[in-house]
């Protein structure tokens, strides 16, 4: 079995989660509920912070990379 080397692998995960926060972002309502009290929301943000986890992603793979070259 041919191995897929860290830079592929980290790309295409990259990829896939731009792609899902694409489509997720026209999905989720205006103001998404973040912290609960009971059964309502006590605290919500903007649709925006689905693009949070590319964001993060994209962050902790250039810092993992630095750290390998690093090494």
């Amino acid at each position: 079995m041919k191995k897929i080397n860290f830079c592929k692998a980290t790309t295409i995960i990259l990829i896939i989660n731009v792609i899902l926060s694409i489509v997720l972002f026209f999905v989720v309502p205006d103001k998404i509920a973040i912290q609960w009290v009971g059964t309502s929301p006590s605290n919500a943000v903007d649709s925006y912070y689905v693009f949070l986890v590319p964001v993060l992603s994209v962050l902790f793979a250039f810092t993992g990379k630095l750290v390998l070259e690093y090494k």
